[in-house]
């Protein structure tokens, strides 16, 4: 169904990128909060934790640049290819 838009020109290809993006950052949302749940459980026992900070700001730092670009869309879509009639 998707793909049937971005053949029959209803979608860009820009606009297919962001369908896909959004769905890999609805399944990151659970890495997101596994990792949570991991530095919950290791902050008592006072492990080290460096390694899943990073992971979870590699996360969170996916979904700004999805969210950049949605706000992007939204606001000025002349820049990003769109025409004036969007």
């Amino acid at each position: 169904m998707i793909l049937d838009g971005l053949y029959y020109r209803k979608y860009t290809a820009f606009e297919f990128m962001l369908i896909m993006f959004g769905v890999a950052c609805i399944i990151l949302l659970y890495g997101e909060k596994s990792m949570i749940d991991e530095l919950g459980r290791q902050r008592p026992t006072g492990w080290d934790r460096t390694g899943e900070w990073v992971i979870l700001y590699i996360l969170l730092f996916i979904q700004l640049v999805y969210n950049t670009l949605i706000l992007l869309r939204r606001f000025a879509p002349e820049r990003i290819g769109y025409g004036k009639n969007y």
